[in-house]
């Protein structure tokens, strides 16, 4: 519904850029009339002024805009500093779509200016660009359809702390650094509107949710590549037939499917690794079928097989490891947000595929996973930590809390825009009734002015009246 509302105003936007350029070419047109009646210098052009003074009016409305007089009674009128009406010619507002996005930026059709609002800054009332509603509807529309990419995450220390407990200020510094510019670009951008902010946050529950959900059924193991010994093997096959490289295991750091722990499927392979949401294009791992087992070392420095063993009724061993394909936030095919997101199509397909039984690896051999607490760690992770509401804040909450504040938030500040709207109604509304005093015409003013003038004149009139027979009589009587 917050997507559907925002591409009404991405409508919205192009209904009233024609408008503007509809009034533009009225103003274009009166001050061509204005000029030619007024050229002899005889008459003042008092309808058309008239008229144009209420386009004017019309375009405040919509945009901050200033304008000037020439002698020749034509007016130059500029929308943020670019030239709109020149006299007699005026120049065009357009629609251009923003790549990706299928949103409209607004910019200057004939007059080279490019485009008509910087919007890669927040509304300001110092630089007056909070001023008119296509810069209101550009600015609640957004840039984008945002999602939880769009709210940046703050570095954490322990992340920069290595093996020996020596922590790297240097690389710390900067990643703060690179979280501070992000803070700025969120606070110019999905921050500026409150429809992307409440899509950015509510995305942001919805990914943690999904990946808590997701963890709980296919857990994942973290692995250290200078902790993997390939035992000799050099090369795996991927589902599609390709080689793949093991030694690219040997380095860096990836996650893959803990195959001793995870739980298993209820159909008659006890299949492992399905995920409950799915992102639109990517699998949740990829599959790759090795001749031996590999191995990592745990913290205790205990060997562990990495890979699923699998046993063919002619007793030969293959064994599958299940790497696991990070999020890209640069593909939304790759993330896990609600513009990509669906269930698990397999498992709609067949419900015996959700992973409910223990894994016979820890010696449950068909038992629920209820044993090993799948159910209770997937509730208690309700009680984790999801993150901030906005980066400018600290408070970080719980999946519970989150949702609460996200609500209220959403509400208070509904609420304040509301106020405010109130709040400038009024004033606009009292600033007309003073205009109109001034300018307007109020038929009881007009009566009232009319009574008296006409007693003044009958009271002239008699005065004159008295004169004259005065004058009169003294020169009948004395001449």
């Amino acid at each position: 519904q917050i997507n559907t509302y925002q591409v009404s105003l991405n409508t919205e936007i192009s209904d009233q850029v024609d408008k503007i350029n509809e009034i533009g070419e009225k103003i274009a047109f009166y001050n061509q009339q204005i000029v030619k009646i007024e050229a002899a210098g005889v008459e003042n052009a008092n309808d058309y002024r008239d008229a144009r003074n209420q386009l004017l009016d019309e375009l405040s409305t919509y945009v901050n805009f200033t304008f000037q007089e020439d002698e020749k009674g034509g007016m130059q009128v500029y929308i943020e500093q670019a030239l709109f009406v020149d006299g007699g010619l005026n120049y065009h507002l357009g629609c251009e779509t923003m790549p990706g996005t299928g949103f409209y930026k607004v910019r200057w059709l004939d007059n080279g200016y490019g485009d008509a609002f910087d919007t890669s800054e927040a509304y300001s009332n110092e630089k007056k660009t909070d001023v008119g509603s296509l810069r209101g509807v550009l600015t609640a529309r957004g840039l984008k359809i945002a999602d939880y990419s769009d709210m940046p995450k703050q570095p954490v220390k322990d992340d920069y702390i290595d093996d020996a407990g020596v922590f790297d200020e240097t690389a710390y510094k900067v990643a703060m650094n690179d979280y501070n510019a992000q803070v700025k670009r969120y606070n110019n951008t999905t921050g500026n509107s409150i429809i992307t902010q409440i899509q950015a946050q509510f995305d942001q529950l919805v990914h943690n949710v999904v990946k808590q959900i997701n963890d709980a059924f296919a857990p994942n193991l973290e692995v250290s590549g200078d902790k993997v010994d390939l035992d000799g093997a050099t090369t795996g096959t991927t589902e599609k037939g390709d080689a793949f490289d093991l030694t690219k295991l040997t380095g860096g750091t990836y996650k893959i499917l803990d195959v001793r722990n995870c739980p298993v499927g209820t159909d008659d392979n006890a299949t492992i690794g399905t995920e409950v949401f799915s992102r639109g294009q990517v699998d949740r791992y990829q599959k790759i079928t090795l001749d031996s087992q590999i191995y990592t070392t745990d913290a205790e420095g205990n060997q562990i097989g990495l890979a699923q063993k699998t046993v063919d009724a002619d007793g030969n061993e293959t064994y599958t490891l299940y790497l696991y394909n990070e999020e890209n936030e640069n593909d939304i095919d790759w993330m896990y947000t609600l513009n990509s997101l669906v269930i698990n199509k397999d498992l709609i397909a067949d419900y015996s595929l959700l992973e409910v039984k223990a894994n016979p690896e820890q010696g449950l051999e068909g038992a629920y996973a209820f044993g090993g607490n799948l159910f209770q760690d997937l509730l208690n992770s309700w009680d984790k930590e999801l993150g901030v509401l906005d980066p400018n804040s600290l408070a970080a909450y719980d999946f519970d809390d989150y949702y609460t504040n996200m609500i209220g938030g959403l509400g208070v500040r509904g609420n304040g825009w509301n106020s405010m709207v109130d709040y400038q109604k009024s004033q606009v509304e009292s600033i007309e009734d003073k205009r109109q005093q001034v300018n307007g015409v109020s038929s009881d003013e007009e009566l009232v002015n009319m009574m008296l003038y006409q007693h003044a004149y009958n009271a002239a009139s008699r005065y004159i009246n008295t004169i004259d027979n005065m004058l009169q009589y003294l020169i009948e009587r004395l001449g």
